[in-house]
């Protein structure tokens, strides 16, 4: 039996987010509703190309339609999906943003920043430390991140704010999510979001979006192919006499 790479596409994307899906328990509500907003887009992408499938499936097989009425309808299914689709992939795109953004956070419930005078002075501490380094700064963060009294400070806004500074602002990311993975979680939550971060990098769920697009715009493009000619045709038959 032949095996349809789309469908296979989408499947393996299905399977990517349902594996994801179960390792977001106890991660916090904000994570939650991310991901239930997340799993409307991709729903509604499904629900498109099912719907526009149908509906050119339908005029093609309709005899007795005039040919220009069914380039019209067909057209117009294919102009609302691509329409969803656009929303849909944004919409996903998006949604995980949002979610690594709300993963990170709870991820981080246990580090708590000082007291703002408190905070004035650290901040102070490490734009000392930091201060006589030339070139990257980030191995540096690291290393200041061990010592308890900066490490909630580093993997808040300020190591972002400093690697920006430094043109490295692209590191920001795999600084927080680095001081996250050398500290033991304590609370439910932030154990529960370490967890979910983790899976969110290996099921590569993200990457699934292509994927689930491929699969969606196959469906329609396949409702739309010609139909194998049955019957009589027009110079087979023989004129009368």
């Amino acid at each position: 039996m032949a095996i349809d790479p789309m469908a296979t596409l989408g499947e393996a994307a299905d399977a990517a987010f349902n594996a994801f899906g179960t390792r977001l328990q106890g991660a916090g509500v904000d994570v939650g509703a991310a991901y239930q907003q997340l799993l409307v887009h991709k729903a509604s992408l499904t629900q498109a190309a099912s719907t526009a499938a149908d509906a050119i499936t339908s005029t093609m097989d309709d005899e007795f339609m005039p040919a220009d009425q069914k380039q019209y309808r067909i057209r117009l299914a294919q102009d609302v999906f691509d329409s969803v689709e656009l929303a849909a992939t944004k919409g996903m795109q998006d949604g995980f943003k949002a979610l690594r953004e709300f993963l990170t956070q709870a991820a981080q419930a246990d580090l708590t920043p000082a007291e703002p005078g408190e905070r004035a002075l650290i901040r102070q501490e490490l734009d000392l430390e930091l201060a006589g380094v030339s070139g990257s700064i980030l191995n540096r963060l690291f290393e200041l991140a061990r010592n308890p009294r900066y490490t909630a400070e580093i993997a808040s806004g300020y190591g972002r704010l400093k690697l920006m500074a430094n043109k490295e602002g692209e590191f920001a990311n795999r600084l927080v999510h680095g001081i996250i993975a050398s500290i033991p979680g304590t609370s439910q939550k932030a154990k529960a979001a370490r967890v979910a971060l983790d899976a969110l990098n290996a099921t590569k769920v993200e990457g699934h979006i292509g994927g689930l697009l491929h699969s969606a715009r196959a469906r329609v493009a396949a409702a739309g192919k010609p139909r194998p000619v049955s019957g009589y045709q027009a110079d087979t038959l023989i004129p009368r006499r």
